[in-house]
């Protein structure tokens, strides 16, 4: 069919879309109950697609994906949670660094074409307009079928990274010719077996396994082309119902201002930093010590988790909002301004910089001391903080407090060696503490009479 106003392409996410399909482009959401089975299957030259491309400050995850043609509304709802990343579009989910030294390889085929041949506003004869489709924008009048692959290669040196990116270039322009098997030397095979950090994201028919060898993928993507079992849509083309039908009611995507276009564009940073930020504190908090007790962790440990659980919540809450006003305003229901007044929120402003930075670096601080207790705890050395022994509103000089720290341990513990330390002198001075450390069990355990060993945390006071 000839191009209509409001058609618009999308790089797939939810593969089980076909031709006949309906399509929510307000929330770029496909509604599985419309399709049809009578289309035109057109004449179709199968092709491939592969380039390498480096990683640095260019090619950061959101411009990779923009590179492989993800179109810039499919993002914001990928990143505001409306739509789940599958495939190569899990990539928006990569949290670890992105260097002079990472490459990448993306590979695609495009093995055929199916198309639903409709005439604006006499779609009716084909697919009878029912009150279902009121909740859509967009119907799938296009499909290109095929499978996509992309490599990401970690921590390569300078030198190894020449030498892989002159590699890659040599099977991307082998790739490029998809009637050809892919020819590779032994020692160009051994480089690639020799690759230790490799994450394989694509098609889930072909790729079940984000750590299956790179030398694998490329050895079965031969395969992968001639067995059509193994491909799924790649590539949606929509048109939207108002065109199509006539006279009935269904939604329509409004017309961006370039004010409106300002406003949305300012969700992506956002929601980049956002969305790496909550994924690193989760990975941080993944694997703390098990069954830890201490009845004198001071209350900065104890609060962390709960700063936590409540960041998490204002996050969620924030989320939420920017994806309903996002859905409303590309309906043109609101108005793009109110985008702005959420971002700019004072309730929201523990979301912003520097104020991430800040609780980041004090969640690492409890994390270090929380791994810090547990060694005590697998040592037998008693923690202790200064603020269990000595209440700082009463002001003291550090020798008067050393005698309070004495008295108070000889009658707790009998024979005891105190070690007066901080978080920050074991920053600075990390050999002198492990020295100290050493030395200090050291003469526990060759103490004629046992000894308590304790450690007086002063980390939080000031005198």
């Amino acid at each position: 069919m000839d191009s209509c106003p409001g058609a618009i392409e999308r790089t797939v996410v939810d593969t089980s879309g076909r031709v006949g399909s309906l399509y929510d482009a307000s929330r770029d959401l496909l509604l599985k109950n419309s399709s049809v089975k009578s289309f035109d299957n057109p004449q179709f030259t199968p092709h491939s697609k592969c380039y390498t491309l480096p990683g640095g400050e260019s090619n950061g995850v959101i411009n990779l994906l923009k590179a492989i043609e993800f179109d810039d509304a499919l993002l914001q709802s990928i990143l505001l949670g409306i739509v789940e990343p599958l495939g190569i579009s899990s990539f928006i989910n990569y949290n670890r660094p992105i260097n002079e030294n990472t490459r990448f390889l993306y590979y695609s085929y495009k093995h055929r074409e199916e198309m639903l041949n409709v005439i604006a506003g006499q779609a009716d004869k084909i697919i009878p307009f029912t009150p279902h489709m009121n909740n859509a924008t967009h119907l799938i009048t296009r499909i290109i079928w095929g499978f996509e692959i992309l490599c990401v290669i970690q921590n390569l040196n300078d030198q190894s990274a020449d030498s892989i990116e002159r590699l890659l270039y040599n099977i991307s322009g082998q790739l490029q010719n998809c009637d050809k098997s892919l020819e590779l030397t032994e020692r160009e095979k051994r480089q690639l077996e020799e690759l230790s950090n490799v994450t394989i994201l694509g098609s889930e028919e072909c790729v079940d396994n984000s750590n299956i060898p790179l030398l694998t993928v490329l050895d079965r993507i031969r395969g992968w082309q001639h067995h059509t079992s193994f491909h799924v849509p790649i590539h949606y083309t929509l048109y939207p119902l108002k065109e199509l039908y006539k006279n009935q009611q269904s939604l329509k995507l409004y017309h961006f201002s370039d004010q409106d276009n300002l406003s949305i564009a300012k969700i992506e940073p956002i929601m980049m930093h956002l969305n790496g930020y909550f994924n690193d504190l989760k990975q941080m908090f993944k694997n703390l010590p098990k069954n830890l007790t201490n009845s004198k962790v001071d209350k900065w440990l104890k609060d962390i988790p709960g700063q936590l659980n409540l960041l998490s919540d204002l996050y969620e809450e924030f989320k939420s909002k920017l994806q309903n006003i996002l859905v409303d305003v590309r309906l043109g229901t609101r108005q793009s301004i109110e985008i702005n007044n959420i971002i700019c929120a004072e309730r929201y402003s523990s979301l912003r910089k520097p104020a991430t930075d800040v609780f980041y670096d004090e969640a690492q601080q409890w994390l270090a001391k929380i791994k810090l207790i547990k060694r005590f705890n697998d040592d037998k050395i008693t923690y202790t903080n200064v603020f269990d022994i000595h209440n700082q509103s009463i002001y003291l000089t550090f020798e008067e407090i050393d005698e309070v720290l004495k008295d108070y341990c000889s009658k707790q513990h009998g024979s005891a060696i105190l070690w007066y330390s901080s978080d920050r002198l074991k920053r600075e001075k990390t050999d002198e503490w492990e020295q100290i450390y050493q030395q200090l069990t050291s003469e526990r355990q060759s103490a004629t009479s046992k000894s308590f060993l304790i450690y007086v945390d002063f980390t939080r006071y000031h005198q």
